[in-house]
């Protein structure tokens, strides 16, 4: 994968979230390094490759409010043409550059490995990546802010039971792959456990405890999953899960098929 796609998020009101997205094609390459500087202002967003504009102007802000806390550089923890490279540079402005700027940064940058912080457009943040030892990252600006590189991978911010109404997205790809495989996948479960309960004759409320125990067991799994990084946990899978396993029992409680369960079940004992 060779492109590079800016994506903004913005959580509006009703927990709805507005992507926007800006796709620059070609322009990572193996061996070649790649300069790159975005421009925004106004609404509008330049895109820059080695000094020379590929997208003069296109409809994707970004604003120094985006800056507001925490510049995080890494790979997500899963993805599937995710970028593999090194980073030798970093530099934040408040402003947008004009192309005339953009070409004599790429030129310093170029020559001299950094750009050339006397000139009219002074830089807020500058990262060389030229430590080569520890875990700080130095801002070259004075009381600028330090990078820090962690010692482990860490996912940042990993939600805990996310609520339902803030994973929801009203696409067919999140009705099918988070409700409805949820939903089949443990109704199986609702169906047999609630057979079992019901013919062993031990438990006295078998349906209850058929869907108590599917809870149960999807509330451990969305527990477990808050600590892997490939995972999320959320209430919407709990819910969902839970729907099956009662759908299940509540396809046993059909006349057909107890019969049938209680004829398997009188051959496995007699057996």
């Amino acid at each position: 994968m060779t492109d590079l796609r800016l994506q903004s998020d913005i959580l509006e009101e009703h927990y709805q979230t507005l992507t926007s997205k800006l796709d620059v094609p070609d322009v990572f390459w193996q061996g070649k390094p790649a300069f790159v500087t975005i421009a925004s202002k106004g609404g509008r967003t330049a895109v820059y490759l080695n000094g020379a504009p590929v997208i003069p102007s296109a409809s994707f802000q970004i604003s120094s409010r985006d800056f507001d806390g925490r510049l995080i550089i890494g790979n997500p923890p899963r993805a599937g043409e995710s970028w593999r490279g090194q980073v030798r540079g970093l530099a934040v402005y408040d402003d947008a550059l004009p192309p005339a700027q953009v070409r004599q940064d790429y030129e310093t940058w170029s020559r001299k490995g950094r750009p050339d912080i006397s000139a009219t457009a002074r830089p807020v943040a500058l990262y060389l990546f030229d430590e080569h030892v520890g875990n700080v990252i130095h801002n070259q600006v004075p009381r600028g802010t330090d990078l820090y590189i962690p010692d482990h991978y860490v996912v940042v911010d990993q939600a805990f039971l996310r609520p339902f109404w803030v994973e929801y997205y009203p696409t067919w790809g999140y009705w099918k792959g988070v409700v409805l495989l949820n939903v089949v996948g443990f109704m199986p479960l609702g169906f047999l456990f609630c057979a079992y309960f019901s013919l062993s004759g031990q438990i006295r409320r078998p349906a209850l405890a058929t869907v108590l125990l599917g809870f149960a067991l999807s509330l451990t799994i969305e527990c477990l999953q808050a600590f892997l990084p490939t995972r999320d946990s959320g209430t919407t899978d709990l819910i969902t899960n839970t729907l099956g396993t009662c759908i299940g029992v509540w396809i046993y409680r059909w006349s057909f098929w107890k019969v049938w369960s209680a004829r398997i079940w009188r051959g496995i004992v007699g057996l």
